[in-house]
């Protein structure tokens, strides 16, 4: 009697224990992702490792290592869907998935450069940014995701910028 599968309402009471949206738990129910998304969730951050595995399709456990790599730093959330199709039907190493990032220019710019640039974009830009307030957030964000080569995450330049702003506005 052990080998039946889980009910409906055993699966979403599974999911129901991990901190992702009610949404995300009906799709991955609806699509059967609910085995591979808690067969492989540990250590990754659950709302990401959800959206992961709705928004892509490949090798589960080659999609958790690019998350994984995203997580320490070395491939920018923008980049994760190239290494993906880069290494379909293989199974590389963080050390592999990194090394590629940054050859295809996917690695996260450093924290103190980036700050550095979005205050030399925001000074350089300060009579829009008086005018426009945080009305500029939109605007700058794309001139400094430019500076970078596509090559920062977007949440640590919209943080940075939001601060430059409001110091400058």
């Amino acid at each position: 009697m052990d080998n039946l599968p889980m009910t409906q309402t055993e699966r979403l009471e599974r999911l129901n224990n991990f901190e992702i949206s009610d949404d995300q738990i009906k799709q991955l129910l609806s699509r059967e992702l609910d085995d591979d998304f808690v067969s492989h969730s540990e250590g990754l951050p659950q709302k990401a490792w959800a959206t992961m595995l709705l928004e892509n399709e490949g090798d589960i456990g080659l999609m958790a290592l690019v998350l994984a790599t995203k997580e320490e730093g070395h491939v920018t959330r923008e980049g994760m869907s190239a290494l993906i199709q880069e290494f379909a039907g293989q199974n590389p190493s963080m050390d592999q998935l990194s090394s590629k990032a940054e050859e295809l220019g996917l690695k996260p710019a450093d924290a103190g450069d980036l700050a550095t640039i979005v205050e030399k974009v925001v000074s350089d830009r300060i009579d829009f940014v008086k005018e426009r307030g945080m009305g500029a957030m939109g605007p700058l964000m794309g001139v400094v995701m430019k500076e970078c080569g596509g090559a920062a995450d977007g949440k640590q330049v919209s943080a940075l910028l939001r601060e430059a702003i409001m110091r400058h506005a």
